[in-house]
């Protein structure tokens, strides 16, 4: 509950990939290591824990995605294909600069959408 929570106060919607993640996030976390040597969590195993959550709500999606609710808030979430944008000219101005300026190992950002907003936060 404490992942869908975290994923909520970031206005994700917690997708079952990216509550594995969040998942393993806090693990880490919670043993002093890198999320690289976290143990794994099965998709599966994560999905029935959720089930049986009576705090949670598991809608499927499809056959591979499904997303967990809170019961007890409302869903709040950024909408990652909105074609609106919130930010002034001068946000995009400063990331442009930022990104020009990097050199070497800095100009590469690993892993999807996600990863790549954890690595620049």
């Amino acid at each position: 509950v404490a992942a869908v929570r975290s994923l909520y106060a970031d206005g994700l919607e917690p997708f079952g990939r990216i509550l594995l993640r969040r998942a393993r996030e806090r693990r880490a976390a919670g043993l002093g290591h890198d999320i690289d040597e976290a143990p794994m969590v099965e998709p599966k195993n994560l999905q029935r824990i959720c089930h049986s959550c009576s705090a949670l709500s598991v809608q499927e999606i499809d056959e591979t995605e499904f997303t967990v609710l809170l019961l007890d808030e409302p869903p709040m979430f950024v909408d990652v294909t909105s074609p609106s944008d919130p930010y002034p000219a001068a946000l995009w101005a400063a990331a442009a600069s930022y990104f020009e300026s990097l050199r070497g190992k800095d100009v590469v950002l690993l892993g999807g959408r996600y990863a790549c907003a954890q690595a620049l936060a």
